[in-house]
């Protein structure tokens, strides 16, 4: 299973926040872009839950820290990259 976080263009992003992020959930995450992160969160319902709460938690994260994202969660990498990237 994997996670991407998505930050849409805002003037005062801080590009390392997203990976701040990924590295709170998973030491397995990539850094795409400035604005696209995607993590390797298998393993996590285990901790946190199925994946609409870990997705819920991922979005928690990111918003204690001033941060707006699209977070996707799918069974492969592109597949949560293309979700992120097309839709809130």
């Amino acid at each position: 299973m994997f996670a991407c976080l998505y930050q849409p263009t805002a003037p005062d992003r801080d590009v390392a926040t997203l990976a701040a992020i990924a590295r709170e959930f998973s030491p397995r995450y990539e850094q795409h872009r400035d604005d696209l992160v995607s993590i390797d969160v298998s393993g996590l319902d285990r901790l946190i839950g199925p994946p609409r709460t870990i997705g819920e938690e991922l979005r928690r994260d990111a918003t204690a820290r001033g941060v707006h994202v699209h977070v996707a969660l799918a069974r492969t990498r592109a597949a949560a990259l293309v979700l992120a990237l097309a839709r809130p």
